[in-house]
């Protein structure tokens, strides 16, 4: 989970734990793990060779 203050609070974590699951929480920045980082990554590469290419 990311550090939203609502997943931080003792009700969530009392109501994730109550179906036997673990709480994971997310590093406060963490680029490897946010999917949009790598897909704008990508785009703005192939832009790139896009405009190099002309």
């Amino acid at each position: 989970m990311d550090n939203a203050a609502f997943h931080r609070s003792q009700r969530t974590k009392e109501f994730i734990e109550s179906v036997d699951c673990q709480l994971i929480f997310l590093p406060s920045y963490s680029p490897d793990l946010n999917p949009i980082k790598k897909f704008w990554a990508h785009m703005k590469r192939w832009v790139t060779n896009q405009i190099n290419q002309l």
